[in-house]
């Protein structure tokens, strides 16, 4: 079995679409060990923690999660952001193209995390008071740029790692 066919065979296990998350490794050249490498990390944090636990784990165990799934609960925090494949970004050290386009997309899924965590006010009043779009915006003042600006700049890419400055967001 080659090393693309056992990501296919892996995604199904876990109940995550294959050709969705093939087609990101492709887009931002992830290898198929690489994402290999994230489902083994976290058949190792299932072996060790269980199920249970997994679902109970801090947002920056990244481990805990495989390669695919994307944990609604990263907006609650202000110093990372976890990409498709479960690297950490930190925000203190983003580019501008990469922190706007990651406000991009949680801006387009800003109904669908409402429902789940948001409370009391509208889906977009409510991401834009999370620590997480707090935090991305003060990044993007910190650079000296205009949210809008640096939108324009990646294009409103669908994706948040996919950037011009950063190719992968490696």
């Amino acid at each position: 079995m080659d090393d693309w066919s056992l990501v296919g065979e892996l995604c199904t296990m876990f109940e995550i679409n294959p050709a969705g998350l093939m087609e990101e490794a492709f887009l931002r050249d992830v290898s198929a060990r690489d994402i290999i490498d994230g489902f083994t990390r976290t058949l190792t944090y299932l072996r060790i923690h269980g199920a249970g636990e997994a679902s109970e784990a801090p947002v920056s165990d990244l481990d805990a999660m495989p390669p695919g799934t994307f944990d609604v609960r990263i907006v609650l925090n202000d110093e990372i952001w976890v990409d498709i494949f479960r690297r950490k970004h930190f925000i203190a050290v983003m580019s501008a193209s990469h922190a706007a386009a990651v406000i991009v997309f949680l801006k387009k899924r800003a109904n669908e995390l409402f429902e789940i965590l948001g409370d009391g006010t509208t889906a977009n009043e409510w991401l834009e008071s999370t620590p997480l779009i707090n935090a991305l915006r003060r990044r993007l003042r910190d650079l000296g740029i205009n949210v809008r600006e640096a939108a324009s700049a990646t294009n409103q890419l669908d994706h948040p790692n996919q950037t011009r400055s950063e190719g992968d967001g490696r």
